[in-house]
């Protein structure tokens, strides 16, 4: 069930533009390195890992990228899903180059 705090952090960070800007960040980062998991990603990313696993969902739900093998996480020190980039993901990215 979606709170109304939930829903209104949504909409808060769809008008700030961060939505869209973070998940472009994500889908860079996947682009330029291997599989990698969301706690992974904060390594790389200025993003706490709640904020990434919200723009890898946008992303996965637009299928520009896809969740790869279950392996133990480098930064989690537990097994967690390897976040890989789709072909269409890399595409998007060689446009918006």
């Amino acid at each position: 069930m979606t709170t109304t705090s939930s829903l209104e952090a949504l909409d808060r960070v769809t008008k700030s533009g961060h939505r869209h800007t973070n998940a472009e960040a994500v889908l860079r980062t996947l682009s330029a390195y291997d599989s990698h998991t969301a706690a992974e990603l904060t390594r790389v990313l200025d993003l706490d890992v709640v904020e990434i696993r919200r723009r890898l969902y946008d992303l996965h739900l637009n299928s520009l990228v896809l969740q790869g093998d279950r392996r133990k996480c480098r930064v989690a020190k537990t097994s967690a899903i390897a976040w890989e980039i789709t072909t269409e993901g890399r595409e998007l990215v060689r446009r918006m180059a």
